[in-house]
C-alpha cells in the first residue's frame, strides 16, 4: 500500500477480513505508520489516500466488493487492492459458516474482475491450509490455487526469521530472487 501511495496521487484500498471479537484480526497500524515514515512520505497525505474497508462477517465479505467498486469508480487513481486474511471468515477456525462457500468464490471473483478491468493489483493474504507437503496449499481450497497468478508461501525458517517459497508464478524460472521484508533481506526460491 505504501508503494502505491508513493506515486503522485496514487491510492490504495485495504480490505481487512476477520471478526475482531472472535479472532482478534486487526490492521497493524503501527507497522503501516512505520513504513510510511520509512518511505519519507507526508503522514497525513499518505493516510488520506489509503482507504480501509472492514469485513467482520461472511455477509460483510460478500458485500465488500460493492464497497470496493464504489471506491474504485468514485475516486480513481487506485494502484492496489490489498486484502488481509481473505479466507479467514469462511474457512478459519473461528468461521461461523452461516453463508454458502459459493458466496466466497463469487466475492473473490468479483474483486479479481474489477481489479483486472481497472488495471489494479489485487494482493491478498491467506493462511496455509495444512494440506500439501512440503508447502501447504492456501486455506480456502483449490479455488484459490486456480484463481491467482502468483502464490508465495511465507514461513519461519530454521536458518533465519522468514523464508519465502514461490509456489506458483507465470514465469516458473524465477528462482533465487531476493526481496526486502520489514527491512530484512529475504531470499525467495521456487518450492
Amino acid at each position: 500500500m505504501v508503494e502505491a501511495v508513493k506515486r503522485e496521487r496514487g491510492k490504495a484500498v485495504y480490505l481487512v477480513c476477520g471478526n475482531y471479537r472472535r479472532s482478534r484480526t486487526v490492521m497493524d497500524s503501527g507497522f503501516l505508520l512505520s513504513l510510511i515514515e520509512e518511505a519519507g512520505l507526508d503522514m497525513d497525505d499518505a493516510l488520506t489516500r489509503i482507504h480501509i474497508v472492514c469485513a467482520f462477517s461472511e455477509k460483510h465479505l460478500i458485500r465488500a466488493p460493492d464497497l470496493v467498486e464504489g471506491l474504485l469508480e468514485g475516486a480513481g487513481g487506485f494502484n492496489i487492492v490489498a486484502v488481509q486474511q481473505l479466507t479467514k471468515l469462511f474457512y478459519g477456525k473461528h468461521a461461523l459458516r452461516h453463508e454458502d462457500p459459493a458466496e466466497f468464490t463469487g466475492a473473490v471473483s468479483r474483486l479479481k474482475a474489477m481489479c483486472f478491468k481497472g488495471g489494479i493489483i489485487l494482493a491478498a493474504t491467506a493462511r496455509a491450509s495444512g494440506c500439501g507437503r512440503p508447502i501447504p496449499t492456501p486455506e480456502g481450497g483449490s479455488f484459490l490455487r486456480h484463481a491467482v497468478n502468483v502464490i508465495v508461501y511465507l514461513r519461519e525458517s530454521r536458518r533465519g526469521p522468514l523464508s519465502a517459497y514461490v509456489v506458483k508464478h507465470p514465469d516458473q524460472a524465477r528462482m533465487g530472487k531476493v526481496i526486502h521484508f520489514g527491512g530484512e533481506r529475504v531470499s525467495i526460491w521456487e518450492g
